[in-house]
């Protein structure tokens, strides 16, 4: 709901159906009647990866978001986004993350200080991605984000950091 509501409003938003078994589909099937910038695509259960890049795929915009399904942005993450991208013109935009630790393993892991930073904290330019042919590896399962987003920081020509552009991790 928080894509949908978004201050900035020139938005696609493909929602990749990895095979699921539940009611997800016609709860996204109904935003979709609503809202015409929402798009459905189907596919059998390939997992992380391969829905990343059906979404990929599928994208027309300028910028490419992989947006997890449990997390939520702040309300004027894509106006903060889209500003940056227009002042900048950089290959990867790079939003703040907000999510809670208490103890020293989850400040680390929280921080990532010990390892990637995961592809949902950026925001692509699609043009870089097609140019570089980075992809997700479809047989990769729990470490995706590795082998797409540290190709990416180093292929990328600018990075920005966006201050202000919010993800909100709700499962760790």
């Amino acid at each position: 709901i928080h894509l949908v509501r978004q201050t900035y409003t020139d938005l696609e938003i493909i929602l990749v159906d990895d095979g699921s078994k539940d009611n997800t589909v016609k709860v996204c099937e109904k935003y979709a009647k609503a809202d015409k910038r929402i798009k459905i695509v189907k596919q059998k259960n390939a997992g992380p990866s391969v829905a990343s890049n059906t979404g990929l795929d599928n994208a027309s915009g300028t910028y490419i978001h992989f947006h997890d399904h449990d997390d939520f942005v702040n309300l004027d993450y894509f106006e903060k986004m889209a500003d940056a991208a227009a002042l900048t013109d950089a290959d990867i935009l790079c939003g703040e993350v907000n999510q809670p630790a208490y103890n020293l393993k989850d400040k680390v892991l929280t921080t990532r200080a010990n390892k990637f930073n995961p592809a949902w904290r950026y925001v692509y330019k699609k043009a870089f991605l097609d140019r570089t042919n980075l992809r997700f590896e479809p047989a990769i399962f729990g470490a995706q984000d590795l082998y797409f987003t540290k190709p990416a920081i180093v292929l990328a020509d600018t990075v920005a950091t966006v201050p202000g552009a919010r993800y909100n991790v709700v499962n760790t």
